[in-house]
């Protein structure tokens, strides 16, 4: 059907195909559905239909649709992961595509003895799922854990045929030898592996128990420093977008990192009461923040009129669904080029220090929701800066 004349797909090959018909009236009226309560623009809702028209033209009506078949129908002027929210919407998908999670595990294990591919297959899926004592990793640390492991695993390999060989002094070897970083993490993930593994009875003991300190020991954290006031000017460059004035605001003067930004929704906004809501903490909002939301309110509003997203910030991908921008996308917005954001906010914090006039790391724990150990060593650095 798909090498007919453009001319005769699909309605002209429906022409007295009454089912075919309603079955796409039915898709198209939970197609608009979901439009209307996510504000899809005029270019997605034709997009969209173009691809449920192609859709319809190559299934059985009522029938449930494989998410693999709507892959096949990418082209231009079609959108196939809108397509198959209609029909989860509806609860028609057969999602048949392979986790894509589950590849990328199985690619980074390879090469590995089996047994031992198959024990970090199997701490990763009780990572990724938890159960049991372990709480469920989101997927970015999962994936950071089982990247520090593999490297070692990959030199066990090459002499035993499981995991549960592995001795104290192998890991002591493996986290004496130089790499990048401070190392922690890769302790981090080992103690979790093999935790892990005698925990579900695949080994008999952990080696990572009763490791000399100076392998386990987290390194100093680093001296908080003022931010160079030559790369002041590239917060001016930041005004000319409504977007990376209010990121550049929320982190240099409320000293926020880019998580709890990209978190931040409009229910946790009070305009007229002055308070801002974050995390557990209630912000005010001076004059300063005041205008960069209001600015950014108004271009939001004009921008995605008809969005349904609850987040504060959003890009052209997210305006179309629900979740919050990611951490990359926050640091992109504030357009800078050579100051971060956690620069930034290093700076305000050690600002507020000095403003005091003494060492009140309380005052900076309460201000900014930082831990009192955290707060206390913004503000040793603060005067320890001022002093020299």
């Amino acid at each position: 059907m798909f090498t007919l004349a453009p001319q005769q797909r699909p309605r002209r090959v429906w022409a007295g195909d009454e089912p075919r018909l309603a079955w796409l009236a039915y898709l198209s009226e939970a197609a608009e559905r979901l439009a209307e309560a996510e504000g899809w623009s005029s270019d997605l809702r034709y997009q969209v239909a173009q691809t449920l028209q192609a859709l319809v033209a190559g299934t059985l009506p009522g029938l449930a649709v494989k998410a693999s078949d709507v892959d096949r129908l990418r082209g231009r002027g079609r959108n196939v992961t809108r397509a198959r929210q209609v029909l989860r919407f509806l609860d028609l998908l057969d999602d048949d595509r392979p986790d894509r999670a589950d590849a990328w595990l199985r690619e980074r294990t390879k090469g590995l003895a089996p047994a031992i591919q198959m024990e970090i297959i199997a701490w990763a899926q009780a990572l990724r799922s938890g159960g049991g004592r372990m709480r469920a990793k989101s997927d970015l640390t999962w994936r950071h854990y089982v990247a520090d492991v593999v490297d070692a695993a990959h030199q066990w390999s090459e002499r035993y045929g499981s995991l549960r060989e592995v001795t104290r002094d192998d890991v002591i070897t493996v986290l004496s030898a130089p790499r990048p970083g401070d190392g922690h993490n890769l302790v981090t993930a080992l103690r979790s592996l093999f935790s892990f593994l005698k925990r579900d009875r695949r080994a008999f003991r952990n080696p990572t128990s009763r490791l000399p300190r100076r392998l386990t020991r987290r390194p100093v954290a680093s001296i908080p420093q003022p931010l160079d006031r030559s790369v002041m000017d590239e917060i001016g460059v930041a005004r000319e977008s409504p977007t990376a004035w209010l990121v550049v605001v929320l982190a240099a003067h409320h000293a926020l990192t880019p998580n709890p930004i990209r978190l931040l929704r409009l229910e946790h906004l009070d305009l007229t009461g002055r308070r801002m809501q974050v995390a557990d903490q209630a912000r005010f909002i001076d004059d300063l923040t005041l205008t960069a939301l209001i600015d950014y309110l108004a271009y939001r509003q004009t921008r995605w009129p008809r969005t349904a997203n609850p987040h504060l910030l959003l890009s052209q991908q997210t305006a179309h669904h629900d979740g919050p921008t990611s951490r990359w996308w926050v640091r992109h917005a504030a357009r800078l080029r050579s100051a971060t954001l956690d620069a930034l906010r290093c700076d305000r914090i050690l600002e507020e220090a000095l403003a005091q006039g003494h060492r009140d790391p309380l005052h900076i724990a309460a201000t900014f929701g930082l831990h009192p150990d955290t707060a206390q060593r913004y503000a040793d650095a603060a005067f320890d800066t001022a002093r020299a």
